[in-house]
């Protein structure tokens, strides 16, 4: 859910479900779909900026790559 709500820019529930992960947010933020697209490479790829903003910040990998190595 996290993934869809970067994919298409919702920073209400990005935010609502990076507190409701707070004790396993770092795996959350950087859990990999089945491409292997992390939600900061679809909020960066649909160009919504505070999403990436707020994802770097729960601590968000900005190097991570998909399963293609994109």
């Amino acid at each position: 859910m996290l993934h869809f709500a970067a994919k298409y820019g919702d920073i209400t529930t990005c935010t609502s479900l990076l507190n409701l992960n707070m004790c396993k947010v770092r795996s959350f933020v950087n859990q990999q779909d089945d491409a292997g697209l992390t939600p900061l490479i679809w909020a960066v790829e649909s160009k919504h900026i505070a999403v990436a903003r707020l994802l770097l910040e729960y601590g968000a990998n900005a190097v991570s790559r998909d399963f293609e190595n994109n």
